[in-house]
């Protein structure tokens, strides 16, 4: 068998295997590219073990390279062959009469190809999007076992299987990713450890403290609210079992929130140290992730914040709209006219700043209540 593949001396370029690419189905590409590779080599018996693996592997590169080539010329064969001449006329794969086995080197580089348009940028500076964009017919021909033997096969790995760890998350880190927090690996594999640890959580909120977590609310909002905070932040140990957050750190953003919303003055110098070791301390533990804007806003420039505005942060809360909605509706319904809304506004406005006026407001008799 060796010896039937020894008499032949054969070479296969990528021009040979494009039209067969072309036309085979998405699903059985690799098959149709390997047995267009037999063919041109000429074996009639059954290849041996060694040559149908090279011959597999190779095909499995072309693969690859032709799909982001294929991308690259928008789907159309007349700009592949204008474009990528050199690259058509490469040698993938040659038998020589020796039985020598010989490939082309990929260390050799290809002369830059006519451009139109902006120049491409590398696969590793591009954007997400762009680079969802251009694996998008990989993954949709491709699982992600065959994708990371590719990956094995070019980095010079002799490991087939998927490395089990890369769809292994830790308890903060699948909560990481119920979140929305940045990390490295998503997909299909995630979804069912995300949505298997978001259940969990729920359900372990729900026995131990009484909250309803992450579940929407007829007509408004969802059940997240300031009194589920409250709970949460209350409660640093059962959340932090539940959660799989640092017990330490819950703590010391419940102390932060607590300043923040006191309405008294602020030390800013105690402040400013225990904003620095909450996040030190957050960074420590959770570097894998990228920090949320709202926790960087509060964490790295809260006392710029702070010193901006001349009464104590606490007293900018929206506590004294929300107190007012009773009296708004109240005006509305009874002291505006209701001919157009201008005039709604408008009437609404005037009595709302004349209700608010300091001494108007001290006139105003005060009921007593029991205490």
């Amino acid at each position: 068998m060796a010896g039937n593949e020894a008499e032949h001396g054969a070479i296969v370029r990528n021009r040979d295997l494009i039209d067969v690419w072309i036309e085979a189905p998405r699903g059985n590409r690799k098959q149709v590219v390997y047995e267009k590779i037999l063919s041109l080599i000429d074996i009639t018996d059954e290849p041996s073990k060694h040559l149908k693996s090279n011959i597999m592997k190779f095909s499995q590169l072309f693969g690859l390279k032709m799909a982001n080539k294929w991308q690259k010329v928008g789907q159309s064969r007349n700009r592949l062959l204008q474009n990528q001449v050199y690259w058509l006329d490469k040698i993938i794969y040659r038998i020589n009469n020796d039985s020598e086995e010989n490939t082309s080197s990929d260390e050799e580089q290809e002369p830059p190809c006519r451009s139109v348009g902006r120049p491409r940028v590398p696969f590793e500076e591009a954007s997400k999007k762009t680079k969802r964009r251009r694996v998008a017919e990989l993954t949709t021909d491709r699982s992600a076992n065959e994708l990371q033997f590719a990956v094995n096969v070019v980095s010079g790995s002799n490991h087939s299987e998927v490395s089990p760890q890369i769809f292994s998350f830790s308890t903060a880190e699948a909560l990481a990713l119920m979140v929305d927090l940045d990390i490295s690996v998503r997909g299909p594999e995630n979804k069912a450890i995300v949505e298997a640890n978001k259940k969990r959580i729920q359900a372990e909120f729900r026995a131990k403290l009484s909250l309803i977590v992450d579940k929407p609310k007829p007509g408004y909002g969802s059940s997240n609210d300031g009194n589920t905070a409250r709970i949460f932040f209350h409660n640093p140990q059962t959340s932090s079992d539940i959660t799989g957050v640092d017990r330490e750190l819950i703590e010391k953003f419940a102390i932060i929130l607590g300043v923040l919303a006191s309405g008294c003055a602020i030390d800013m110098e105690k402040f400013a140290s225990l904003l620095e070791e909450a996040r030190n301390w957050y960074i420590h533990l959770y570097k894998w992730s990228n920090m949320p804007n709202k926790v960087h806003k509060v964490l790295v420039h809260g006392c710029e914040i702070i010193d901006a505005f001349c009464l104590p942060i606490g007293e900018l809360s929206e506590d004294a709209l929300e107190a007012r909605h009773k009296e708004v509706r109240k005006h509305r319904l009874s002291h505006t006219r209701k001919c157009s809304r201008t005039d709604t506004n408008k009437d609404l406005m005037r009595d709302l700043l004349l209700t608010s006026d300091p001494f108007i407001s001290s006139k105003r008799k005060v009921s007593s209540k029991n205490i």
